[in-house]
């Protein structure tokens, strides 16, 4: 395993512990950077230390007034590799899944796979809940999908729906959806919660930012030049060969 990469790992598995430290009360597991040195890739989980191992442990939050049950369990995990250029952490495949503690299925599944095949969106949003006109509706149309349900005969579920968010460059971040939970089920949190929350969002959309501009530097050249701005390519500028990013969702 690269040693740079694990480090970078690292260093993300911090911001996400120094997160969690200003938001939630009580002590909690703790994000470890965990290398595959098969696959390449790095892990990053919330873990705690069981007899020398580490143990993935989802992160235990008290509603605001209720010190027992009911408890909100976020289980949080992402896998790492070197981006195409090798020269900064990538996501590969991230989850962030809201279920009750003492319950397997979530309530709802924040997903990304950059790699995704297929029509589903690579930033996608599962509810688990169910709605009869939904669940009508998908099976309706003569589409590839409603023809698909209707061919396997299986019961048409939302949680088998993929709402899109926003794709690879534009997802939610976790600090997004860590403060929609604390608004809308008025989680207990510390004073801290809201700057730790909205820092580490600025700090995840610059680094996407500058990763969107990496995919497309005419675009941003162009900008660049709207508001007065000179630039001129130097003897190394190259066009991104990622220029067709954003053409699936």
């Amino acid at each position: 395993m690269d040693s740079n990469l694990q480090a970078q790992a690292e260093d993300f598995a911090r911001e996400l512990n120094d997160l969690l430290k200003k938001t939630f009360k009580g002590r909690q597991p703790q994000f470890r950077a965990i290398a595959d040195s098969k696959s390449g890739r790095v892990s990053i989980n919330s873990c705690i230390d069981r007899d020398g191992e580490q143990i993935v442990e989802p992160i235990s939050v008290s509603l605001i007034g209720r010190r027992g049950i009911p408890k909100v369990l976020f289980d949080i995990e992402f896998e790492c590799q070197w981006s195409s250029e090798f020269n900064f952490l990538a996501v590969q495949e991230s989850s962030i899944e809201l279920r009750l503690d003492g319950t397997r299925n979530p309530l709802f599944r924040y997903d990304f796979d950059k790699h995704k095949k297929g029509e589903n969106p690579s930033a996608y949003l599962h509810v688990h809940a169910h709605r009869d006109e939904i669940a009508w509706l998908m099976i309706q149309g003569n589409g590839a999908k409603p023809r698909e349900r209707k061919k396997r005969g299986a019961m048409p579920v939302l949680s088998s729906i993929h709402f899109p968010l926003g794709g690879e460059r534009f997802r939610p971040c976790v600090e997004d959806v860590l403060q929609f939970c604390i608004h809308e089920f008025g989680l207990e949190v510390k004073a801290t919660s809201r700057h730790a929350l909205e820092t580490g969002r600025v700090q995840w959309r610059n680094k996407q930012l500058k990763a969107a501009i990496s995919d497309s530097p005419l675009i941003a050249v162009a900008a660049l030049r709207e508001y007065g701005w000179v630039v001129e390519p130097g003897p190394e500028a190259q066009q991104s060969p990622r220029e067709t990013k954003t053409r699936k969702l």
